[in-house]
């Protein structure tokens, strides 16, 4: 295996070089998440007109039950920071957030006609086929926002203009009665308003109040490794405030003989506002951390046989390593090392002629490996010869350290008859 080492540097260049401290330590790593919650289904709407006009011999009614799409993307970044404890925040991202909601109807239409013509008694009371439902009632509004907790996030609508769903000159075509002749007209126009607000988060095991709040996470059993798995889940509230009004126009003669003939311009339904729960789910934020490995109990660098002496040390983890020294003692030139996750070098030592000459000596290092913020190694003469030490007991890594999982669904979304495909939006 080919060796990288360290080269020393001359004396009069190393006086120049600041010295390194443990506070120049990089003890903190972030990862971003991506969060999405996606909903397609009928929720529990219902939209009925009753019997309209009052009074008439002729009526209609129309009734609606409300398909519903919710898709909610919010993108957060994670921070661990490691001292003296390890702990761990949240933080949006700005303009991350994105609502994304539509609604359809299904549609029934009835009548009734109850009269006396001709000395003839007419009831008849049925559904009138409505022949196609118009792809341009679907309503959908989308938004972008900063997914901050518990303020609110982002406002969308949308509304329609009036759209005919059935018209006709030929009532007898779509009412069974006998002797039956006139027109029948009704259109409908919709709106939609929708919010939504962002209520809990739960983060590495724990509820925070509000984003950038620090939580606290306890070291497992054996350390953490070479990475460190936040599970992220956000619930909040999407709002719904939908409209449909009707409008409406019946002419009707039964034998020649005419028996209604109104226009009605809106016939407003009401539909009540609905909050629905939706809990954000993906990816937990994957923390990349150092991991030391070739510096273990008792590691020792014998310099009998040479000024300068070698330990050959990894990077075990997928975050950057950093080993300073504190401190050295006199005569004594060793260098700062920076490993990228994954690499590996020889930690390079030298003394000076005396600098051991009354015995044996220890040299610490501060590193930013969040398990061994400190190790120690012997210098001396005739010490048992250079050796890395015993390892530190640390249970085998299982994918990293992790305080819990999340996943996320993605679905279709079918609003009355037509199947419309939905964007999204992740951010980059």
């Amino acid at each position: 295996m080919l060796r990288t080492h360290l080269a020393v540097l001359p004396l009069a260049l190393a006086i120049a070089i600041p010295e390194a401290r443990a506070e120049d330590l990089t003890k903190s790593a972030s990862a971003d998440t991506d969060l999405a919650f996606a909903g397609n289904d009928f929720v529990d709407w219902s939209a009925d007109t009753g019997w309209f006009p009052s009074g008439f011999v002729a009526q209609l009614r129309l009734k609606a039950t409300i398909a519903a799409h919710t898709y909610v993307n919010a993108g957060y970044r994670a921070t661990a920071y490691w001292d003296d404890e390890m702990q761990a925040n949240l933080a949006p991202v700005a303009g991350s957030g994105y609502l994304d909601v539509a609604y359809g109807a299904e549609l029934a239409l009835y009548g009734r006609i109850h009269t006396t013509v001709l000395g003839y008694e007419i009831n008849w009371e049925g559904q009138i086929p409505i022949p196609w439902i118009p792809e341009d009632l679907l309503i959908s509004g989308a938004g972008a926002f900063d997914p901050r907790l518990d303020t609110f996030g982002v406002y969308v609508a949308d509304q329609t203009a009036p759209i005919t769903i059935l018209s006709t000159d030929a009532i007898a075509q779509v009412i069974s009665l006998g002797g039956i002749s006139g027109g029948l007209y009704v259109s409908m126009q919709a709106g939609m308003r929708a919010t939504y607000r962002a209520k809990k988060i739960s983060f590495a095991g724990s509820v925070v109040d509000a984003v950038e709040d620090r939580v606290t996470i306890d070291q497992p059993t054996g350390g953490f490794h070479s990475n460190l798995s936040l599970p992220t889940q956000v619930e909040g509230t999407v709002k719904y405030a939908p409209t449909l009004t009707f409008a409406a126009g019946f002419d009707l003669k039964i034998f020649g003989v005419r028996v209604v003939d109104w226009t009605i311009g809106s016939v407003p339904v009401v539909l009540p506002g609905i909050d629905r729960a939706v809990k954000l789910t993906g990816d937990a934020p994957n923390v990349l951390l150092p991991e030391l490995d070739g510096i273990g109990d008792g590691a020792r660098m014998d310099f009998e046989s040479a000024s300068t002496q070698f330990l050959h040390i990894k990077n075990t983890g997928l975050g950057p390593l950093q080993l300073i020294p504190l401190s050295p003692p006199a005569g004594i030139s060793v260098v700062p090392v920076t490993l990228e996750g994954k690499d590996e070098l020889d930690l390079r030592i030298t003394v000076s002629e005396g600098a051991l000459a009354a015995g044996s000596t220890n040299i610490q290092f501060a590193t930013n490996d969040p398990d061994r913020p400190i190790v120690q190694i012997q210098l001396g003469m005739a010490v048992g010869g250079t050796d890395p030490g015993t390892p530190p007991e640390i249970a085998p890594e299982e994918g990293g350290c992790s305080a819990g999982g999340g996943g996320q669904s993605i679905g279709l979304l079918l609003i009355g008859l037509a199947l419309v495909t939905k964007r999204r939006r992740v951010r980059a």
